[in-house]
């Protein structure tokens, strides 16, 4: 009698059963489709060369992070000497400035003394008593007329101490 009502509250389709006072769901098993055998082997590939290119997928991203972190490790690399070559300059500058102002100051104190030497000097020669030692202690006197005789060199533009004076 369960049989009977089986079939009756079986519906085309339906995965409920009747058996015995119960409702049962009925299990369906996944058979494998022996009548479709290539197209199980199509999907078979189908899903291999998914496989393979997110395999390759793969590949070519790390190849490409591998590229990329080298270049960026190039330009870093050349950021980093052109900013060292960049504070090596400002700091040379820096250092060339202080020695210019140095020498300046050297040049300054140096050109002060020489003025002040010069006036010292100026200072203590007496041209009076220069005079009166050259006339009297060494008998010189200024040149009369016609001792003083004017030439031209044509070949120098200087004069030897012991070269011959050309005559006129």
């Amino acid at each position: 009698m369960e049989d009977v009502m089986e079939e009756k509250n079986r519906k085309e389709g339906s995965n409920i059963y009747y058996m015995g006072g119960t409702i049962v769901r009925r299990q369906e098993l996944e058979v494998p489709d022996q009548s479709r055998p290539n197209e199980r082997r199509r999907r078979q590939l189908e899903e291999r060369r998914e496989k393979q290119l997110i395999r390759e997928g793969r590949r070519k991203t790390r190849e490409f992070s591998r590229l990329y972190l080298a270049g960026f490790a190039a330009i870093s690399l050349a950021a980093f000497v052109l900013l060292g070559i960049f504070v090596w300059g400002e700091a040379s500058l820096y250092h060339h400035s202080r020695n210019v102002q140095t020498l300046q100051g050297q040049y300054e104190e140096l050109r002060e003394n020489n003025n002040a030497t010069q006036a010292r000097l100026e200072a203590s020669i007496d041209l009076e008593r220069i005079y009166q030692i050259a006339t009297e202690e060494r008998g010189m006197s200024y040149p009369a007329e016609g001792q003083i005789i004017d030439y031209e060199k044509e070949d120098r533009e200087y004069v030897r101490k012991y070269e011959a004076i050309p005559a006129e």
